[in-house]
């Protein structure tokens, strides 16, 4: 039987097992990787902008942007799936009903994992499911850490010496 003690340092040094249950099916969360919070970030992108609005028109302000926020699915699954395992482009069967509703309940067709997993997650979870899973693994890739390192690299390369175009003067960038 494992400790209280055990299972918070498992959390904090994220050896634990972890993984999600969504539509019956079972996911491993993958690594965190430096090219899945630059996938999740391509995605991030792809949201639409929310306008700033009194907090009396909030419903009307979500419900106008709804619409174009699939992504955010895509965002949980490769959060979930990690960038290697989406790059794979691993296939699974799903029923045929999802892309045409006269197909037959026993017909099936390949999709790719990633897209099967984020309409399942669009489909079963609750808002407030999705925010703790989505703020979750973003605190497990170690965003804080990347963003230290890409600020410290970003101020080097400001840094950096340049050569201007006369004579042999060396000058920093940006100045």
């Amino acid at each position: 039987m494992e400790t209280i003690e055990h299972k918070v340092a498992e959390s904090i040094l994220q050896t634990a097992n972890d993984s999600i249950t969504i539509a019956g099916e079972t996911y491993e969360f993958g690594k965190p990787t430096v090219a899945t919070v630059i996938m999740c970030s391509h995605l991030i992108s792809l949201i639409p902008e929310v306008r700033q609005v009194d907090p009396d028109n909030i419903a009307y302000e979500m419900l106008r942007v709804s619409k174009d926020m699939n992504v955010i699915g895509e965002i949980a699954a490769v959060l979930i799936l990690g960038a290697k395992r989406v790059a794979e482009h691993r296939k699974v069967r799903v029923s045929a009903r999802r892309d045409d509703p006269n197909a037959s309940s026993e017909e099936t067709i390949e999709i790719e994992e990633k897209d099967a997993l984020a309409e399942n997650i669009l489909l079963e979870l609750s808002v407030k499911e999705l925010s703790s899973l989505i703020t979750g693994r973003l605190t497990n890739l170690g965003i804080g850490d990347f963003f230290v390192l890409t600020t410290s690299l970003a101020e080097a390369n400001i840094l950096k010496p340049t050569r201007s175009g006369v004579g042999d003067e060396t000058t920093a960038s940006g100045q």
